[in-house]
This record gives C-alpha cells, sequence and structure tokens, in this order.
C-alpha cells in the first residue's frame, strides 16, 4: 500500500459512526483491555515534552479527553490554552463535561485532514490513539505540520505494528481480539460497535512506513516502543 492509501479513506464513515456510539464505555474499555497501562503510557509520552514555552496545545483526535488528563496529571501550570479537537460530536460531548471547570480548554469539532487553525500557532500538538482514525494519514500528518510552530512538537502515542511478520501477526491478533472481548464484559450490546474499529489496525501502517511519513515534514523524529512494540509513541519536532 502506497503512503496515499495510509488511512480509513472510504472506511472512516464506518469507524467514525462506531466511536459516535461507545463513550459511555470508552474509557472503561481502554483501561481494562490495556490493564492501565494507556494511562502510563500517555503520560510517559508527554513528559519530555512540557516545557515553559508551551502555551497554545492542540489535543488532535481527543475523543472523551484522556489524553489531556494525562497532560495535566503532569502539570496545570505552565499552558494558556488547550484545544480539544475531535470529528465525534458524541465523544466531546464527555470531554465537555469532563473539562467543564477549566475555562483554559476549548472545543472544536472537525477533521485531521483539515484543521482550522493558522500556520504555524501552535506549540504543542498530541495525538493519544487516535491519529490511526484518520482519513488521509499524510494529509493529517502535513496539516499537524502546517499549524505547528517551527519549535512545535508533535507527540503520537498510538498502536504498534511491526514490520516482523510474527510479531505483526501476534498484535494483529491483540487488537482485533482483545477490544471486543473486553466490551463483551461491559456491555455486550457494544461489540457489534467495537467490531468495526478492527478497521483501522488494518488499515494503519509498519513502524518503518510511519517513520517515512513523520520524516517528510518533521527534522527531528525519535521513536521508541512498548509492550514489545505493540504501542509505539513519537516525538517528532520542528526547527
Amino acid at each position: 500500500m502506497s503512503e496515499e492509501c495510509h488511512g480509513l479513506k472510504d472506511k472512516w464513515f464506518i469507524v467514525e459512526s462506531s466511536l459516535n456510539a461507545i463513550p459511555n464505555v470508552y474509557d472503561k474499555t481502554s483501561r481494562l483491555m490495556s490493564l492501565g497501562t494507556d494511562t502510563r503510557y500517555r503520560k510517559e509520552s508527554l513528559r519530555n515534552v512540557i516545557r515553559s514555552n508551551v502555551k497554545i496545545i492542540l489535543d488532535a483526535g481527543s475523543g472523551t479527553g484522556l489524553m489531556t488528563s494525562a497532560l495535566l496529571e503532569i502539570s496545570t501550570k505552565f499552558h494558556d490554552l488547550i484545544i480539544e479537537f475531535d470529528a465525534s460530536r458524541s465523544m466531546m460531548k464527555f470531554s465537555k463535561i469532563r473539562f467543564k471547570k477549566r475555562p483554559d480548554v476549548q472545543f472544536v469539532i472537525g477533521i485531521f485532514e483539515y484543521l482550522p487553525f493558522k500556520d504555524s500557532s501552535i506549540n504543542l500538538a498530541m495525538c493519544g490513539f487516535s491519529l490511526r482514525d484518520a482519513i488521509n494519514m499524510k494529509m493529517a500528518v502535513k496539516e499537524v505540520s502546517r499549524v505547528l510552530k517551527n519549535d512545535g512538537c508533535f507527540v503520537v502515542l498510538d498502536m504498534g505494528k511491526p514490520n516482523f511478520p510474527l510479531l505483526k501477526i501476534i498484535f494483529a491478533m491483540y487488537w482485533t481480539i482483545i477490544p471486543v472481548l473486553t466490551v463483551a464484559l461491559i456491555d455486550v450490546s457494544y461489540v457489534k460497535h467495537y467490531s468495526k474499529l478492527l478497521l483501522t489496525y488494518l488499515r494503519y501502517p509498519t513502524k518503518d512506513k510511519m517513520l517515512h511519513l513523520f520524516k517528510q515534514f518533521f527534522n527531528d523524529v525519535n521513536h521508541y516502543f512498548k509492550a514489545l512494540g505493540g504501542v509505539s509513541i513519537f516525538i517528532l519536532r520542528k526547527s
């Protein structure tokens, strides 16, 4: 698959409709299927990028607000504004409830490929298990690069897709089976929605392809992996 094809493309509406249906169980399912490590990975991905000059933060694909919650647990004093940005109004509803007492958190509906922000206006952008849901991943990454300031940073935390065939099969089984089994324990009525989310793994690029994509738009690309490669963390900087 060429990098122009990375992303959900024609399957985006199927996945998005499922995401709109699951905010009631999303947080609990994420916590259970990862045995609580999702929160640790969110904090770990952000801990080394918090600086005093990070004033405007974009949480792209913010969902119910888990990535921003992790950020605020690390530090609450360094920023002026956090923008929760997501295509799902039902997910955003839960995010608004979560941050209802925080005037420094604002909410915008939209998609990765057309960010409604000025060039070089964001200090820090972050995607916590969300970039995989882009319609066109190359367009999404290009847009984030456009809105970031020259010294800005883009943090991408997502599932990993190793190049090694055996590991790829193992993690394919994990990402396609465990979420469905986990949500079945919580509420079986949501299984039909989680089963459609398997499309995100099938369309997700391998590690090398992700690195190649990021290097087209960022000067400094660092990455590391957790859970034997099942979780990927990319720290991307513009210079």
